[in-house]
């Protein structure tokens, strides 16, 4: 199935996802663009041990390795997007605006990489309980 804007906005609505969820995984992304490039041994051990550290972050019990073994890295397109988002300053305190941008144009973030979307369907506290979409409940 192709992943579409209104797929994705209608998943969010029938399994609502924090927004966290959705950063996330868009920063996961990008964080693996950069890994498939030509960077120095060093700066691909920081964004190892960042990978790392989210898979075996006890708090947040939501992101699992094979979440993120799942997540292609970030296109062109969507790495655009990303560094227009990520000059935002303004937002919540604790919280840059930046964040709130990703998660808010987290469905046009999907469209161009549905790994995303792979994934979210693969959280461990919606095992079983993850609901998708069909096309006619779109339609309705």
């Amino acid at each position: 199935m192709r992943v579409t804007s209104e797929y994705v906005e209608q998943v969010c609505r029938v399994n609502p996802f924090p927004i966290g969820c959705k950063y996330t995984l868009i920063m996961i992304s990008d964080v693996k663009r950069a890994l498939a490039g030509n960077i120095p041994p060093e700066y691909r051990l920081k964004l190892l041990d960042h990978l790392d550290g989210w898979a075996n972050e006890p708090a947040s019990g939501w992101l699992t390795a094979e979440m993120i073994a799942a997540i292609a890295p970030m296109c062109d397109a969507a790495h655009e997007i990303f560094r227009e988002a990520m000059q935002l300053d303004r937002g919540q305190p604790g919280r840059p605006g930046a964040f709130d941008a990703l998660a808010k144009f987290f469905p046009a973030f999907a469209v161009l990489n549905p790994s995303l979307m792979t994934a979210l369907e693969m959280e461990p506290r919606r095992l079983g309980s993850f609901r998708p979409v069909e096309m006619a409940e779109m339609q309705s």
